[in-house]
């Protein structure tokens, strides 16, 4: 094991086993390269030692771990990791990673944000730090794993109705966004995938939804990595067709009213959304179409293949939402018991 001074005045630390370098790795201090070497030699020893966990700080692991991300997960979980981990401030930052207890990561939790949603993905991000600690041999333990969070009332949908999307769509005058907010409230599409979409992902009267971009990150393959099928349905034919016009295949299929790549902020301002659709999210199309597709009598299981639900108890919040689980129970009942029954009853 070695540490050289460089000329940009980082340093540079050599991990060896005999005479074999097995890593190296530049860093900004020497007590950061002290620290990445004492790391290794617990990564590459089999007894797990207790003293890289007291001498190494979150701050200093926590960098450490963002660089590990990098290229495993998508770009727009390193930057929300990355934005977690920034707020956990001096106390936290400045412990020894391998004496963190549960007591101060549950406090900072309990503060991290005013939804039960955004409480959650912070818990996430730390139990994917600390569990990449007890990988590395910071710690034997994640001290993540036994907090609990209170749920906080859940979100809830507010979709419209098919009437209700065309009426926003009416209040808009820019074709261009007209055309978008249909397509969105009628095939459920998210809006990073509505960004994504290619001239050539229109085919066989199906929409090829593949790929994912949001703003302000990389373009990705959709969630879970699946790609699925919309139907075109004859509510947006033309909308799609005029939103192509003379395309290449290779061009997207929704730009703004200037011909560039759709961006939410810019939509919103210029139709004035906060007007035309109080209380209303761009998400919110989405649920709209779903739930339309299932209060229309859409089969839970094609429902879920066209959203791209991973879980059929997604898909189910709609069934549940639109109320009809409840009429198709209540209609069958009436069926069965107006077979048994023996006549009107008399009456008391």
């Amino acid at each position: 094991m070695s540490i050289s001074k460089l000329q940009n005045e980082r340093y540079r630390a050599k991990f060896k086993v005999g005479r074999a370098q097995i890593a190296s790795r530049t860093f900004d201090t020497k007590k950061e390269a002290r620290h990445w070497l004492a790391a290794q030699s617990v990564l590459h020893s089999e007894e797990y030692d207790p003293r890289p966990g007291k001498r190494t700080t979150v701050e200093t692991a926590v960098k450490l771990f963002l660089e590990a991300r990098q290229g495993s997960v998508a770009e727009s979980t390193v930057a929300r990791d990355k934005g977690i981990v920034g707020k956990l401030g001096t106390a936290i930052m400045c412990r020894p990673v391998g004496e963190v207890t549960p007591a101060e990561l549950a406090k900072f939790l309990t503060k991290s944000g005013e939804t039960a949603g955004t409480r959650n993905r912070a818990k996430i991000t730390l139990s994917a730090f600390f569990k990449w600690t007890v990988e590395n041999k910071f710690r034997r333990d994640n001290p993540v794993l036994g907090i609990k969070l209170a749920s906080g009332p859940a979100r809830t949908m507010t979709p419209m109705t098919a009437e209700g999307v065309e009426a926003l769509a009416a209040k808009i005058r820019q074709p261009e966004y007209q055309r978008l907010i249909r397509v969105l409230g009628y095939t459920g599409l998210r809006w990073g995938e509505a960004r994504a979409l290619k001239v050539s992902d229109l085919r066989d009267g199906t929409l090829h939804v593949t790929r994912s971009w949001s703003e302000g990150h990389s373009e990705k393959d959709v969630k879970q990595h699946g790609e699925r099928w919309i139907p075109i349905f004859d509510v947006i034919a033309e909308d799609l067709e005029a939103a192509i016009g003379e395309r290449a295949h290779h061009e997207r299929v929704f730009l703004s009213p200037r011909g560039r790549l759709i961006n939410s902020r810019n939509l919103r301002r210029e139709v004035g959304w906060e007007k035309i659709a109080p209380g209303y999210r761009l998400h919110d199309l989405r649920h709209s179409a779903i739930t339309e597709w299932v209060r229309q009598g859409v089969e839970v299981g094609t429902a879920q293949r066209w959203a791209g639900h991973e879980s059929l108890k997604t898909t189910n919040r709609y069934v549940h939402a639109t109320g009809r689980a409840d009429r198709d129970s209540v209609r069958r009942l009436n069926q069965v018991w107006r077979g048994s029954a023996g006549g009107p009853r008399a009456a008391d």
